[in-house]
């Protein structure tokens, strides 16, 4: 069975910094019995880590909220997709995809490995602008007249951050 645990650091030595300077080290453990088991230690078989940069990190975490978000459109239910919406798209998210794409996206790196990940991150930016997209259509067509005001928000947050992102792709 393997495990995976991630731990935060920058370079300076400081476990959280801005993002541009944010990485992440993740040791994966695979032990020798299966899980669940009774035993309250289980013997490491082996171990290995990996270290993100702030490119990975980030494109990972936008991955992770394009996947979510792309579960929530299997729902009928206008909250759960209403929920992805508002953890993605809502202008008072701090440290959220906007400002992902503003400190990471604005400026393309010189080094060959880090124009790789630059752009595997944009492109991550574009599969999750295309999902939040069809979250919206999707909310609209399982909407309640009731929230129409909750949704026309939600168009407008999301024509914003479109609007700030769009040239950020283009790069």
């Amino acid at each position: 069975t393997n495990f995976v645990y991630a731990t935060p650091f920058t370079t300076s030595g400081d476990a959280h910094g801005d993002v541009k300077v944010q990485y992440k080290r993740k040791t994966f453990l695979q032990v020798r019995t299966r899980m669940p088991c009774l035993l309250w230690q289980a013997e490491v078989t082996q171990s290995w880590m990996e270290e993100l940069n702030p490119l990975q990190v980030a494109k990972e975490d936008i991955v992770t909220k394009t996947l979510a978000l792309y579960e929530s459109l299997k729902s009928d239910d206008t909250r759960i997709i209403q929920l992805q919406l508002q953890g993605s798209i809502q202008a008072t998210v701090n440290q959220g995809p906007l400002h992902l794409a503003r400190e990471l996206l604005g400026q393309k790196p010189v080094t060959e490995e880090e124009v790789i990940d630059w752009e595997d991150l944009r492109d991550a930016f574009i599969d999750f602008m295309h999902v939040c997209r069809c979250a919206i259509s999707r909310n609209k067509e399982l909407m309640i007249n009731s929230r129409s005001e909750y949704h026309l928000n939600l168009e407008h947050n999301f024509a914003q951050i479109q609007k700030d992102i769009h040239p950020l792709l283009l790069a």
